[in-house]
């Protein structure tokens, strides 16, 4: 698995695929059974690729500052997710349990949450304003939400912090 043209900035297995983004603008998967690979061109620097739960769709977050649902078996556009920065660092998206909301961090020291049909923002919670969120990863069950800035990881449950009405600007 030697394809990519520049370093590989994040890896994801799904049971018999392994999804791979790189900074040449690419997203690639593999499938272990057959060992065909599959590309899709994104074209801005990719700093995180995640399957949905389903493992029907794939989240691409790049350094243009959009994150881009594709469909994955025909690479179609389904939605994007913008209003976050994503221009110096290699930030992470995610969507939560539900897959029913994309998540990522952010240049600016914030966590962004959209809507994944609407593509609204939600929520704009802030962590550490002024330094990157860099790292986010949501519980498989739960709702929990964990993010990293600096050298700090913060936890935050729904379940017991009511969470701040979106910032649409």
């Amino acid at each position: 698995m030697d394809e990519a043209k520049d370093s590989i900035t994040s890896i994801q297995v799904n049971g018999h695929e392994i999804l791979a983004g790189s900074i040449d603008g690419k997203i690639r998967r593999y499938d272990l059974r057959t060992g065909a690979l599959h590309s899709d061109i994104i074209g801005s620097a990719v700093t995180c690729t995640r399957f949905s739960k389903d493992g029907q769709c794939i989240l691409v977050s790049t350094h243009d500052s959009t994150i881009r649902l594709l469909d994955k078996s025909s690479g179609e556009l389904l939605g994007e997710y913008q209003g976050h920065r994503n221009r110096n660092y290699t930030i992470e998206c995610s969507l939560n349990k539900d897959d029913d909301h994309v998540i990522s961090g952010s240049d600016d020291g914030y966590v962004y949450v959209w809507d994944l049909i609407e593509s609204n923002i939600k929520y704009k919670l802030a962590i550490d304003p002024g330094r990157p969120v860099h790292s986010v990863a949501t519980h498989p069950e739960k709702n929990l939400l964990l993010t990293a800035s600096r050298s700090k990881i913060f936890v935050y449950s729904t379940e017991d912090v009511e969470l701040p009405a979106g910032d649409d600007s």
